[in-house]
């Protein structure tokens, strides 16, 4: 995977402005907080590290994903690729409440 280049484009006034408001903060005194990501997010954030499977599934379940899909105007595999992530982070979130 190539590394993006370099932008040498002059940063916005909006963009100095928001350095400024940041620049006085010291990150390493700032204490860590655990932060929930939508799994929707946590697709976009991921996916480059997106693995091929091989997986069967009903034809209703692909028709449901294809219809949402075309709702949402997604592609279908998005769709089934949040509805497991939607699914994977309950399961998590049950097994901490429990444990």
């Amino acid at each position: 995977m190539r590394k993006p280049k370099a932008s040498k484009r002059r940063p916005t006034q909006d963009e100095r402005e928001l350095e400024a408001q940041w620049e006085g903060v010291d990150f390493d005194k700032l204490k860590p907080v655990r932060v929930d990501l939508d799994p929707a997010v946590r697709e976009r954030v991921r996916r480059d590290t997106l693995v091929q499977l091989t997986l069967r599934l009903g034809e209703d379940q692909i028709a449901e994903a294809k219809r949402v899909a075309k709702e949402t105007n997604e592609k279908y595999q998005q769709v089934l690729r949040r509805w497991v992530a939607e699914g994977a982070s309950r399961t998590q979130t049950k097994r901490r409440s429990a444990g």
